[in-house]
């Protein structure tokens, strides 16, 4: 593959996630979570970058966070960080010709990451396969997630809902209103308190302000770039029954972080908020992204709000060593 024939990532476009062009080769993307002041902000500015880069200008790179896990080099994504993986050019032209560059391209790319044994990346929906990674000896499992586009307007996403997701809407709307300005610290408070009840976990006095401080330092930042908000459900009494943080950018709206009152005072109100993100994703003209079907039982509820079903491809190398490493650090909470 000539990669001298591919243009650059411009650097507007990796400050702000706008869509460029590289001519005759194709288009790359770049989602929200690539953007060096996201991955400031959820690491501190503690990651690193490959690249591939032709007449010094980059033509291809992937951030990354390096952590170890039993003393083995392991390569994995941030917090809160949806997706990540390669931004690589679409490449034009014959199905045989498109795979031969992009793996040529992907091989180089992969080439330019320090030595590990350990590797977790969950690729944005543009990486539409997985066997690039397969040839270099990687292993990849599809993920899903549902994503709604924007249509004309909001009356008619809401006839495109099942049935008895717009009923429970409204009967929310009822008892419920709705809050766009909850303080990042009243967000933690309450996230912290209801899903360790919900989920019946418990964690220790320093995750919990480590987690705030992430939680704090990243709210800020995507105030600053205009790139999130929050939403809070409250009753008629003002107390608060859930809340949600929304994040945005590159045409593409994050339902981010989720924490709610499992009270029947409380019946609804993620419907409620998520309807309030996805009229607001509509006069954003921004698709909405569900993050993830997180289980099964989240299947029948979120295909319920009218959108479509997608892939995400996640890349792994794991050796069976540290795949009880990889079991512990997730029940913990422990973010790679």
């Amino acid at each position: 593959m000539d990669i001298s024939s591919i243009q650059p990532i411009s650097n507007l476009a990796l400050r702000r996630g706008q869509r460029c062009s590289t001519s005759d080769s194709g288009e790359i993307f770049s989602t929200v979570f690539h953007q060096p002041w996201w991955l400031n902000a959820v690491t501190g500015g503690d990651w690193q970058e490959a690249t591939v880069t032709s007449n010094g200008a980059v033509i291809a790179r992937m951030p990354y966070v390096r952590r170890r896990l039993l003393g083995m080099p392991a390569i994995g994504m941030p917090p809160h960080t949806h997706v990540l993986g390669p931004q690589l050019p679409v490449i034009r032209g014959r199905a045989e010709v498109r795979f031969s560059n992009r793996r040529a391209l992907l091989t180089e790319l992969m080439s330019r990451l320090p030595p590990h044994k350990y590797f977790n990346q969950i690729c944005d929906p543009s990486v539409t396969d997985g066997l690039p990674f397969y040839a270099l000896g990687y292993d990849s499992a599809v993920k899903y997630t549902m994503r709604v586009a924007p249509l004309a307007s909001a009356e008619e996403m809401m006839q495109r809902m099942r049935k008895q997701v717009r009923y429970d809407i409204r009967k929310a709307e009822q008892r419920l209103s709705v809050d766009r300005d909850l303080a990042i610290d009243e967000f933690c408070q309450f996230f912290n308190a209801h899903t360790q009840a919900n989920n019946q976990q418990w964690w220790s006095k320093r995750f919990i302000r480590q987690s705030d401080a992430l939680k704090f330092r990243l709210f800020e930042a995507c105030i600053r770039e205009n790139a999130g908000c929050l939403l809070a459900a409250r009753d008629s009494a003002g107390i608060l029954r859930a809340a949600i943080l929304l994040v945005w950018g590159n045409g593409v709206m994050y339902y981010l972080l989720t924490a709610h009152d499992a009270q029947p005072e409380g019946a609804g109100s993620i419907k409620l908020l998520l309807w309030e993100g996805l009229k607001l994703a509509q006069r954003k003209g921004m698709i909405f992204d569900f993050h993830g079907l997180p289980r099964p039982g989240a299947v029948n509820i979120l295909t319920g709000f009218g959108g479509v079903v997608g892939n995400r491809i996640a890349v792994t190398k794991i050796p069976p060593a540290l795949y009880l490493a990889r079991e512990v650090s997730s029940r913990l909470r422990f973010a790679l």
